[in-house]
């Protein structure tokens, strides 16, 4: 699969999830949620579709987590993938942390990553 096929799965993938979520219609992308998910994909790799997945359901755990690691007083109500983008650091290491993914396959995944450039 290109990767951009890819990111208009993982795309698709989110607004359905964020539907779900709000119990609402699916609604349009901005161009910037869309650049934001092209960035999550390219930076996590294989580990994107579980790492949304893990946001809708641990939203407040993994809010409060960025809150502890950061020091931020508030962080967004509900998922946005600006927020899980910019902390994504955090969210696989609770993933980890929770044995939701293993910690030597969230590694590899990562290091590969890096060499797809």
């Amino acid at each position: 699969m290109s990767d951009m096929k890819a990111e208009l799965k993982l795309a698709t993938y989110w607004q359905t999830q964020m539907a779900l979520y709000k119990g609402t219609a699916l609604s349009p992308l901005t161009p910037q949620e869309v650049g934001q998910i092209k960035s999550l994909f390219l930076k996590t790799g294989i580990l994107s579709k579980r790492l949304m997945l893990f946001a809708f359901l641990h939203w407040r755990q993994f809010t409060a987590e960025t809150m502890a690691v950061t020091g931020f007083a508030a962080c967004p109500p509900h998922p946005h993938i600006g927020f899980l983008l910019t902390h994504r650091d955090v969210a696989v290491s609770l993933m980890v942390k929770l044995q939701i993914v293993d910690d030597e396959d969230a590694e590899l995944a990562l290091e590969v990553v890096k060499y797809l450039d």
